[in-house]
């Protein structure tokens, strides 16, 4: 068991990355795609573009959609957590 350098959480060592030449950091399966996504953005804000205003659109509906707890609903809650995973 270790603790992801993100979210403090202590997994199993098959649930964790290391981050290449820092393999004592190590961040959970969860806190990556969280981390994708915020790379993303911040390459968003340096290069503007068509792409980028498509990606924008996408997270501010995953913002809604967490700001209103749909993704906690019962049977809708599930698709949209099945279908963030798959988005930008």
């Amino acid at each position: 068991m270790s603790t992801c350098w993100c979210c403090g959480t202590e997994r199993d060592d098959s649930e964790l990355v290391g981050l290449g030449l820092h393999p004592e950091v190590q961040v959970c399966l969860r806190c990556t795609v969280a981390l994708r996504q915020r790379g993303r953005k911040r390459e968003d804000e340096l290069r503007p573009g068509p792409l980028t205003q498509a990606r924008t659109a996408v997270r501010r509906t995953r913002e809604l959609v967490i700001g209103r707890g749909w993704h906690r609903l019962p049977v809708i809650g599930p698709l949209l957590q099945r279908l963030n995973r798959h988005l930008p």
